[in-house]
């Protein structure tokens, strides 16, 4: 009686004569419950370890397929809004062809790639429109005020452009992204940004700090450098060979004007909310188209400002010629123009 008062009810096992309800007997299955509790226990760890293998597994594949791209898209975002310009790292093709599927990928290179047309669209003078855009988080506003900066201005244009064009008609295309492809990527090379494409026309520009030094000097030389660069390159280059249907008893010659200017200008929004483009206001701006534009009168292929002409090392300077005294339409005063009476980089052009 008093081993069955320490055993609980659960370890007790009660059976009762059906004759008699009064007969019964007890057994003691105690040790039969111990067996059972650890497998119950056992079960148990078991059942918690699997929850949490399973749980790490769902948690590293929620991290790398949903939580680590969002943040890296995130990441990509402020850093665009703090840096409008910045050089965003290429999408790798090939690897894990399920991951390349998947909707975080394909979300997460639309963002590189819209981030980079941003770029290749607005240029150096829309960093701003994209990093202030990127950063509010209200309605989009891509009218923002002006801002004054200090640059060199560089424009050119392809000569008989009208005739280019009716001969070429479609493949005309080509022949300019040509052209171009070898300004774009000389100007880059120098420190300068292509702004504008004006079908046969360039706008280029160099930033100018407020600083003076020789540094400051060596972007003047730079920035004729990065013309006289491209006039060799025109010269050797056959602008009709790539063509897909190149036109026949045609010279593949390709005749440019340049020219130089420094100055002021505006740079900002020019449009309204339903297209805008970034871009420069300023007289010193249509100062050197009238340049460019005065190349065809004196017969070179090059025309440089006194103000850019200044800005020049001494030893560049002094490969510099005065042309004229000109007035030109929208001054009062009459300016200086200088060429540069050097073949450009010596051996690289052969004379015929």
């Amino acid at each position: 009686e008093a081993l069955i008062q320490e055993l609980r009810l659960s370890e007790l096992m009660v059976y009762q004569a059906v004759t008699d309800p009064s007969v019964e007997s007890t057994f003691d299955i105690s040790e039969e419950k111990k067996v059972e509790a650890w497998y119950s226990l056992l079960m148990t760890a078991i059942v918690s370890l699997l929850l949490l293998v399973l749980g790490m597994l769902f948690s590293r594949d929620a991290d790398r397929i949903m939580i680590r791209p969002i943040e890296k898209m995130k990441h990509t975002v402020q850093q665009l809004s703090k840096n409008p310009l910045l050089h965003l790292e290429k999408w790798k093709k090939g690897g894990n062809s399920q991951s390349a599927t998947l909707e975080t990928d394909i979300l997460e290179q639309a963002i590189n790639k819209m981030a980079r047309l941003l770029q290749i669209g607005f240029g150096c003078a829309g960093a701003e429109i994209i990093g202030k855009s990127l950063s509010d988080m209200g309605e989009l506003d891509p009218m923002f005020p002006g801002v004054r900066v200090n640059a060199i201005f560089g424009f050119c244009d392809i000569r008989n452009f009208t005739g280019i064009t009716e001969l070429l008609q479609e493949d005309v295309m080509i022949f300019v992204n040509g052209i171009a492809d070898i300004i774009h990527k000389r100007v880059v090379d120098s420190g300068g940004a292509p702004n504008k494409n004006i079908g046969d026309a360039f706008l280029l520009v160099w930033k100018l700090s407020a600083d003076t030094s020789k540094f400051q000097r060596k972007l003047f030389d730079a920035a004729l450098s990065s013309f006289q660069k491209v006039i060799v390159d025109i010269k050797k280059m056959d602008a009709f060979e790539s063509l897909p249907n190149k036109p026949r008893n045609v010279t593949s010659d390709v005749s440019m004007g340049f020219g130089l200017h420094t100055g002021w200008a505006i740079e900002g929004c020019i449009g309204s909310k339903v297209k805008v483009d970034a871009s420069y206001l300023s007289p010193h701006v249509n100062l050197a188209s009238r340049l460019e534009a005065a190349t065809k009168k004196y017969h070179v292929p090059l025309l440089m400002s006194q103000a850019f002409v200044s800005g020049l090392t001494g030893t560049t300077q002094s490969t510099c010629r005065r042309v004229d005294s000109v007035t030109f339409k929208g001054s009062n005063d009459p300016m200086h123009i200088f060429h540069q009476d050097v073949e450009p980089f010596h051996a690289l052009v052969t004379k015929p």
